[in-house]
């Protein structure tokens, strides 16, 4: 039996989604070990990956991440026996193409709207001409046939090899501000002109993450390139400190995606 290792006092003090995404990573390594087969995981956010990640190291096993392409943030882990042959085929790769304007939220809406679970997609990448969307294998023939539209939008769907994308460049929008300290709830209320009492609020309601991880601590020191994503408000980078103020405040550099 795997379970009891969630007995560990770090992984009780989780929150209910995590353990029971770290419940069915179990169940899976249970397979691998009692039939020397390979299993896949569905899509993880990079949080989970470094919890799930701390469970697989404790097997004498083999692992391995991908999300479709290098720098994916969410991605699947792919469970093995030593001796099973590597691959990644649970992964599809959808082009879609519209004269409208598409954005993430519009694409992620969409194809949940059409019943399918938040955990079978991967990574939704927006370009200019095209926009591209990563999923489970098994989803490959019921996009192909039912997602047609984005929104009010019609869109054509062709599914793409792996080996053939190229993720876009990011580019990002830098900004010079002015904070009175580098803690997590100054930061956000600095950012996002919010009193400090409301991004306290939103810090221990559990919408603010820190590199991808869930994070509580008002008072967090933040270091330099930290990602800090706040649900409802979006992801800013914590790029760096240019310098001091007279009244001794940070001056700081972030970035956001154009």
């Amino acid at each position: 039996m795997v379970k009891p290792i969630l007995e560990n006092d770090y992984y009780k003090n989780l929150d209910l989604e995590s353990k029971i995404g770290l419940s069915r990573l179990l169940d899976l390594v249970e397979i691998v070990l009692n039939r020397k087969i390979s299993r896949t995981t569905d899509f993880l956010d990079p949080g989970m990956i470094y919890l799930a990640e701390s469970i697989l190291n404790q097997f004498d096993i083999e692992y391995e991440i991908f999300g479709g392409y290098e720098g994916a943030e969410r991605c699947i882990i792919r469970i093995s026996p030593f001796y099973v042959q590597k691959s990644f085929e649970d992964i599809c790769l959808f082009e879609i193409k519209s004269r409208e304007e598409l954005n993430h939220r519009n694409i992620l809406g969409s194809v949940l709207g059409l019943g399918i679970d938040r955990n079978k997609i991967g990574d939704i990448i927006v370009d200019k001409k095209s926009s591209y969307l990563f999923t489970k294998r098994e989803l490959a023939n019921f996009l192909s046939l039912n997602f047609s539209k984005v929104g009010r939008a019609s869109v054509a769907v062709k599914e793409l090899a792996l080996k053939d994308f190229v993720a876009p460049e990011i580019k990002y929008v830098e900004k010079r501000l002015i904070i009175s300290s580098l803690r997590l709830d100054a930061f956000i209320s600095g950012v996002l002109r919010l009193s400090r009492a409301k991004s306290q609020e939103l810090i221990r309601a559990g919408k603010v993450k820190l590199n991808h991880r869930d994070i509580l601590d008002v008072s967090y020191v933040l270091e330099e390139d930290s990602l800090i994503s706040v649900r409802g408000y979006g992801r800013v980078i914590f790029h760096r400190i240019e310098n001091k103020s007279k009244k001794d405040k940070f001056i700081i550099i972030i970035r956001t995606p154009e």
